[in-house]
Order: structure tokens, then C-alpha cells, then sequence
């Protein structure tokens, strides 16, 4: 059995610090701890995340046989945590169990505050986490220790059970705590009835503004669970734009990113304080690690300050193309972050010769990415599509016949983006917008039946190193065998100097990336392959050779109007007439 013990700083509830849990002042090393071990026990995506100051790397694989010298983590583990109490007793504060544990400290980088870059030394599933609270933490490692000398935390905050003594007798003693324990824990998942919470009895539409002003006070005074309540009050005598403000501002200081967002974008659709949300979605989409979120808010962001006219947006335009430039370079778009460095080169005098550095190194990476020839979509593209997406409205009706199937399709306009949240469990943080037909949802008739035809689009991030932006085809009720019939990946898309090819791939008869749908019915791979061809011939399209790889080029968008506005709507139109064609002639093809 693989255990670890660390050594951190008592706390009450490890979920950020607030009016009532701090870090204590242990007069015991207290500098050489890590800021980030207070949100040791705050769930994030599923998962908790726990840091511990350590000088050195672990050296793992000297206490444990499965481990090598080369592993950089090793998974199985159950880690205790430990810290010293007011009676300055070192006790069990909580443990993980099935944990990763890593050789030197991980890191994801929040680029807007660099506090809340996300370090760690273990993680675990939130539900192998287990947090004691402060009252009932009895069991004390100095008076469970009868061994004479030095215990493991004499050196330093990280204990592997070295002797005899310690693996047989007193570790023992830990786990048969731990496996009996009957006591309470801490919650660590912010349950979401307690996030709706209101104030008890009945408020007129007059309180509006005494509970909006009460919960501002308690907010600044950060009594951030109390202030929500009064928001909340607030907001179910008169909901408007900026009690929806104060809720999210609330959330992305409880550390509740996501749903913070889903408010801020609220306040975006009624256009409330537009530059002071944006820069709100940013950090939200930052502090959560959605790269290609965060940067579509800061080129929205950035129309604001295309000629800025004092010192405070010239600083705010530099800050924020610096994130920008930083996320661009970690996902390897250097030509686009060459551009936007360049941009704002004069805007920082005091930082000029940092920014110079930077672009010399951008313009050396960028020369080793060809364009000539064929290459993966940027990220700024794949952003600036998702922008296009998400923002333009229809100007020109589509209709597509689908005499196999008996119907037909009909759109001329489309709702406003929204979370999808009916296919959530397949794609997590994607948007979407129905189609319409003279303001009617159901645009698709096929044999007699109506059905709604849903458009969903926008990043999936799973803490990469890949980072994904799908549009997906679904219709309600379901009309061809699933959810969704048709994924279309855009992070997966082409690019040359001049054009954007959005592709499928033709090569693959099966697995992930080929189109699989074509496969329905089909008896061997030579029917498969038939079909793809008779695919290409009715659509028209072209096929483009990449990676060794045949592709099928469903829509080409033009590079120079990407940036441009004034052929957004042509982009659009085209994009979702080439989309929707292309899925529709799938189900023609396997109805037959």
C-alpha cells in the first residue's frame, strides 16, 4: 500500500480563505508554505487538487518498488493530511484515496491572476476526499508516535513511513483511523440549493434597493455566503442586469467558475457594463483553464480599445493583449501572437525590452511553422469561427430537399446562443442555437413528422494538452438514430496562406474522426468506401490530401474576411447551409 503523509496549515474547510478561515500563523516555518494549500479540499471539475511546499523533487521510487526513477507521478496512493492546531498538536485533518502523486509540484497557469494558477502535488476524485472538520480532528500524530526520536515531520512537511516502526506499528494505527472514522466531514461540493438560498419572509418590490445595498456590504466585508442571500432576494423581488452582475461576481469568489459565467453572459445578452463583464467572462474562462473562451472574450474585449484614448485603456489593452500573446504561445499560434505583440509594443515603455524578447522568440518559432502548405487551423481562427458562430444572425433562407427521406429542411433565422445543457454529458461547455423558420422551431419535416433542428458549437476542454472546438447537429425528437448525427470538428480544420478548409476525414472507414454514420448498413469496407464517393459527387466538393489522408472540403472560408466584419454574414450563411447539407446527404445516403 502506497501512503504519504503531508504537512500543511490548519484550516477550517481548505476552500479559500474567507471572514472566518484563514491560513493560521503557526510560528512553525510558516513562510515555507504554499498559498495554494487553501483550496486543498475545494472540488474544481470533479476533482480535488492538493499542495504542499516541498523543496525537492519526492524521489518516489525510493520508498516504493513500482516506481521508477523516470515515472513523474505514480497513481493508488492514499495521502493524509496533517497540519499543527492552536494546541499546537499535529493532527489528521482529512486524506485522499486513490490519488495521483507527483514527483515535483504541477501547475495549469492562470494567466490573468497568477494566484489562482492551479498548483498541485496529488489530486483525487472529489468523492475519495474526505476533510474532517476542525472540532472533531482527535487523532493527534505526536500522541500516537510512541517511538523515542525524530518523527518524519521534523524535516520537512512530507513523511513516507520510513522504519520499521513506522510501517508497522504506527501507520496501522492511521489506517484502521481513517477505515473507522464515524464522524462528520466537510462538504466539499457547494451544493447548489445552498447557492439559491434566500432570506426567510416576504420582501416587496420597494427592497429591491436595501437588499441590493445590504448584500454589497456584506460582499465587501466578504461574508460572500451571507451577501448571496440578499442578491438573491433581490433578484426574486426584480431581476435585473446587475443583481445578475453582483450574483456572478459573488460565484467567481466562491470559486464557482462556470455558473459565475452563465450570469455574466446574462448580462452580456442585455448588454450590461459590457467592458466590466467582458473582463469578468475572462477571468472565469481563465481561472478554469478554457483557453479558447478566454481568448474569444479578449478580442471581444479588445474593439474597445482599438484607439484607446487615455492612459487606463491604453494599460488595460496591454494587459490583456499579454494574456492573449501568453495563451497564444502556449497553444502555438505564434504568427497571431507575433501580431498582437506587436500591436501593443509601444504601449508599455517600462516593459518594452520584455516585450522585444518575446517578439524575437515568436519570430523565431513562427518560421518553423510552414505556411505554404497545408497546416491545422490556428487557435485565433478557430476562436474568431466559434465568435462568428455564436454572434451572426442569418440573412439568406435555406431550404434543402431530401426526397429519400420524404422532407425537407427550412431555416431563415436563428435563436440567440444558450448553454446546451440536453447533451452536456457528451459535449460539456457547448452553446447552441435552434433554427427557426418564420420564428417557428420546427424546421425539419420528414414523412409527415416535425422535428426542431439544434446548432451546437464551441470548445470542449478537458485540461488538454488538445484543445477541441466542435459544431455538433442534433434534432428534438430524436429523427436519425441518435442525439446528434452529425460532429464536425473545427480544431481538426485546415488552413493555408490564404484559406480555411473545415474537413472530414475520408481515409478512415471507423474510430474516431471518420464518419461514422456513413458506415450504417454497410456489409464491407468496399460499400463503406463506395459511399464516401458517392458522398463527394453529390456534394460537389473538393478532396484535399493531408497528413496522408484524404479530406473532404465541406466549406472554405476566406482568411482576410475572417477579419473582417462586413463578410461575416456571407461566412455564416455559407457555413451552416455547407454543414447542413453535408449531414442531410449522409442520412439521404444510409436511408437508401
Amino acid at each position: 500500500m502506497k501512503v504519504v503523509f503531508f504537512n500543511i496549515t490548519w484550516m477550517k474547510r481548505y476552500q479559500g480563505e474567507s471572514h472566518d478561515d484563514q491560513l493560521r500563523n503557526d510560528n512553525d516555518g510558516y513562510e515555507q508554505r504554499s498559498p495554494r494549500e487553501i483550496f486543498n479540499f475545494k472540488e474544481f471539475q470533479g476533482c480535488c487538487y492538493g499542495n504542499v511546499y516541498i523543496k525537492e523533487r519526492l524521489s518516489l521510487e525510493k520508498y516504493f518498488k513500482d516506481i521508477s526513477e523516470n515515472d513523474e507521478w505514480s497513481e493508488g496512493f492514499t495521502v493524509i493530511w496533517c497540519a499543527k492546531s492552536e494546541d499546537d498538536k499535529t493532527r489528521i485533518i482529512g486524506w485522499y484515496k486513490n490519488a495521483d502523486v507527483y514527483q515535483v509540484e504541477r501547475y495549469i497557469t492562470a494567466y490573468c491572476n497568477d494566484f489562482f494558477t492551479r498548483k498541485f502535488n496529488a489530486h483525487a476524485l472529489v468523492n475519495d476526499c474526505y476533510l474532517i472538520p476542525a472540532e472533531q480532528r482527535h487523532f493527534i500524530i505526536d500522541e500516537n508516535y510512541d517511538q523515542a526520536g525524530e518523527m518524519g515531520f521534523e524535516n520537512g512537511n512530507v513523511w513516507f513511513m520510513e522504519s520499521d516502526y513506522d510501517r508497522n506499528v504506527f501507520l496501522p494505527k492511521v489506517l484502521d483511523y481513517l477505515e473507522n472514522y464515524n464522524g462528520e466531514f466537510v462538504p466539499i461540493v457547494l451544493k447548489k440549493d445552498k447557492l439559491n438560498e434566500t432570506l426567510k419572509g416576504f420582501y416587496q418590490e420597494d427592497d429591491y434597493y436595501a437588499l441590493l445595498n445590504k448584500g454589497i456590504r456584506l460582499f465587501n466585508d466578504q461574508y460572500y455566503d451571507e451577501s448571496l442571500k440578499y442578491f438573491n432576494t433581490a433578484r426574486s423581488v426584480q431581476e435585473t442586469a446587475e443583481i445578475l452582475f453582483m450574483i456572478g461576481t459573488v460565484y467567481l469568489y466562491l470559486d464557482e467558475y462556470k455558473e459565475a459565467a452563465q450570469f455574466f453572459e446574462e448580462c452580456l445578452d442585455q448588454d450590461y457594463e459590457r467592458e466590466s463583464t467582458l473582463i469578468k467572462l475572462i477571468a472565469c474562462n481563465d481561472y478554469c483553464f478554457n483557453r479558447l473562451k478566454t481568448l474569444e472574450y479578449c478580442y471581444m474585449l479588445m474593439q474597445f480599445y482599438e484607439e484607446p484614448k487615455n492612459q487606463n485603456q491604453i494599460k488595460i489593452r496591454y494587459n490583456y493583449s499579454c494574456i492573449m500573446c501568453d495563451i497564444l504561445s502556449e497553444l502555438e499560434d505564434y504568427q497571431e501572437a507575433l501580431k498582437i505583440a506587436n500591436d501593443v509594443l509601444n504601449d508599455n515603455e517600462e516593459n518594452r525590452e520584455l516585450m522585444l524578447e518575446f517578439i524575437d522568440e515568436m519570430e523565431k518559432l513562427s518560421k518553423h511553422q510552414s505556411i505554404e502548405s497545408l497546416n491545422l487551423i490556428s487557435i485565433s481562427n478557430i476562436v474568431k469561427l466559434n465568435s462568428i458562430i455564436k454572434e451572426t444572425e442569418l440573412t439568406k433562407k435555406i431550404e434543402i430537399e431530401m426526397p429519400n427521406l420524404q422532407g425537407k429542411l427550412r431555416a431563415d433565422s436563428l435563436t440567440k446562443a444558450q448553454p446546451n445543457l440536453e447533451i452536456e454529458n457528451y459535449f460539456p461547455d457547448l452553446n447552441k442555437r435552434i433554427l427557426l423558420f418564420e420564428d417557428r422551431c420546427k424546421t425539419l419535416e420528414q414523412r409527415d413528422k416535425s422535428y426542431e433542428v439544434t446548432l451546437s458549437f464551441d470548445s470542449w476542454e478537458n485540461y488538454a494538452p488538445e484543445y477541441s472546438s466542435f459544431v455538433v447537429l442534433s434534432t428534438k425528437p430524436v429523427s436519425f438514430g441518435s442525439i446528434y448525427f452529425c460532429q464536425l470538428k473545427l480544431s481538426q480544420a485546415l488552413e493555408d496562406q490564404n484559406n480555411i478548409y473545415i474537413v472530414k476525414n475520408l481515409s478512415k472507414l471507423a474510430g474516431e474522426g471518420s464518419i461514422a454514420r456513413l458506415n450504417k448498413g454497410a456489409n464491407s469496407q468496399a460499400e463503406k468506401r463506395e459511399r464516401r464517393n458517392e458522398l463527394v459527387k453529390r456534394l460537389n466538393k473538393n478532396v484535399i490530401t493531408y497528413d496522408n489522408q484524404l479530406w473532404i472540403c465541406i466549406d472554405t472560408i476566406c482568411k482576410t474576411q475572417i477579419n473582417d466584419k462586413n463578410y461575416h454574414h456571407d461566412i455564416f450563411n455559407n457555413l451552416l447551409e455547407n454543414v447542413l447539407n453535408y449531414a442531410l446527404t449522409i442520412e439521404e445516403l444510409v436511408c437508401n
